[in-house]
């Protein structure tokens, strides 16, 4: 209403001045828009007309930004209570989630949501809740909103990897991890995870490069360095498969460089040899490593060789050799396994005196033995010896293990019947030893580093 009056006076001030001024200046002056129009005003009404359309243009942008003003304070309230209300359903769904409350705590995230579709966050504890539900896809599609959300999110591009692979999208979850290294060059838990990734493709030299970049964060790591001969005896195994033994002995003879105790880098060496035809060459490289590392696995591969070649005398040279030395050397179970083995020779061979005295020294030494017994119940059978050989089978069920096993991996306690260079259960290269004097225990098995990374395992 002031507003009004206000503006009625000007208005009635504007009239009173342009008739007193018209009166004062009763001059005219002709105005022309073109060539052919004009209009002829007085001197008096032109300057006031010019002055109240100034007038008029400051009131209208004094009257547009007063607007904006007010437009924006009231986007700030607007948005202020929508943040509000969105941190209320927020936490309101944290406090839900800590109590195990799941159910609350979905329907809260949403309510979440639906203030504010893109509210990260709420998006990545959500995508979290349904992963946790083996709800995948939906999982995978929260992560990606919230990666689409935050670009710069660590957090939501690793959760988004860890659940493409998940699914079987490996290939897929390798490019999350890849945005994280963008981010962050040495963020190790991306580093470990896109390494085991590759490994599981058997994209080995992709992989070696990521272990080489965790290798230069920590040069002394001992697990990574021991990762890294694992992968290169990969390269040099996927050689041997596709022929090519010169290459893949470049790779082992660099493991052996680095580590000469890396019992599949001297078997893999040795094999090069077999494939060019020089099993002559591969056997001298088997005692060689033997030699260098102790491991009577590589013995038994030396066996097999002299076996089919018809010359168990040369293996069972080596053996009462090897027992020599490593009884001026060595402790009671590596001398002891040395005499199983030996004694396993002259059963097979059927020098069944010779392997009943060498197993009737190792019974006197052990508690437990069950493979021994079984071999010795077999050898008295063979002797007619029944009663013997009943008492044996006896001692040997009596222990309730396992049969005949010699391989175990000593990280995670599994075991196979055949060597291998990786364990299947843990992914770990060079872990499986012979131990038939294994017994098994209820002693809990560790968590397995590689686990991400141990599949295919062969």
């Amino acid at each position: 209403m002031t507003r009004s009056w206000l503006f009625m006076v000007l208005v009635f001030a504007c009239g009173l001045a342009v008739a007193y001024l018209t009166h004062l200046n009763a001059s005219s002056v002709i105005f022309y828009f073109t060539p052919d129009l004009s209009f002829q005003s007085s001197v008096a009404v032109l300057v006031i007309s010019a002055t109240a359309v100034g007038g008029l243009f400051v009131m209208l942008v004094g009257s547009i930004r007063e607007a904006t003003l007010v437009r924006s304070r009231w986007k700030i309230a607007r948005q202020n209570k929508e943040e509000t209300e969105i941190e209320t359903h927020y936490h309101r769904a944290m406090r839900a989630l800590a109590a195990g409350q799941r159910h609350d705590a979905i329907a809260l995230f949403r309510k979440a949501l639906v203030s504010h579709a893109d509210h990260g966050p709420s998006l990545l504890h959500l995508g979290n809740l349904h992963q946790q539900a083996g709800e995948h896809e939906e999982a995978i599609r929260l992560y990606r909103r919230a990666c689409h959300v935050d670009n710069k999110n660590i957090d939501a591009f690793l959760a988004l990897s860890i659940s493409l692979e998940q699914v079987g999208q490996r290939e897929e979850a390798i490019a999350p991890l890849t945005k994280i290294l963008h981010l962050e060059a040495s963020h190790l838990t991306a580093l470990k995870r896109i390494r085991d990734l590759y490994v599981r493709l058997e994209k080995w030299e992709d992989a070696d490069r990521v272990q080489e970049r965790l290798l230069k964060l920590d040069e002394k790591d001992e697990a990574h360095i021991a990762f890294r001969l694992g992968i290169w005896y990969a390269l040099g195994e996927r050689c041997l498969k596709n022929r090519r033994p010169s290459n893949a002995r470049k790779y082992f003879k660099a493991i052996i460089k680095q580590d000469k105790n890396f019992l599949p880098a001297h078997m893999g060496r040795a094999e090069s040899r077999i494939q060019e035809g020089k099993r002559s060459v591969a056997a001298a490289l088997l005692k060689k490593g033997y030699e260098m590392t102790g491991q009577i696995t590589l013995l038994h591969r030396l066996e097999e060789i002299y076996l089919s070649a018809g010359t168990p005398e040369t293996i069972i040279h080596i053996y009462q050799e090897a027992l020599v030395k490593r009884s001026e050397v060595a402790g009671a179970a590596d001398t002891l396994l040395l005499k199983f083995s030996l004694a396993n020779i002259y059963y097979r061979l059927e020098m069944i005196d010779n392997a009943l005295s060498l197993l009737t020294e190792i019974e006197v030494q052990v508690e437990h033995f069950p493979d021994l017994y079984k071999i010795l119940g077999n050898i008295h059978l063979k002797r007619g010896e029944v009663g013997l050989a009943v008492e044996a089978f006896k001692k040997g069920l009596a222990l309730k293990t396992r049969g005949v096993i010699p391989y175990r991996c000593t990280f995670c306690k599994d075991e196979v019947g055949a060597w291998a260079a990786r364990c299947g259960q843990c992914g770990l290269w060079n872990t499986y030893q012979a131990d038939p004097l294994f017994i098994v225990t209820s002693e809990k098995a560790p968590n397995f580093p590689y686990m991400a990374a141990a599949e295919p395992f062969l």
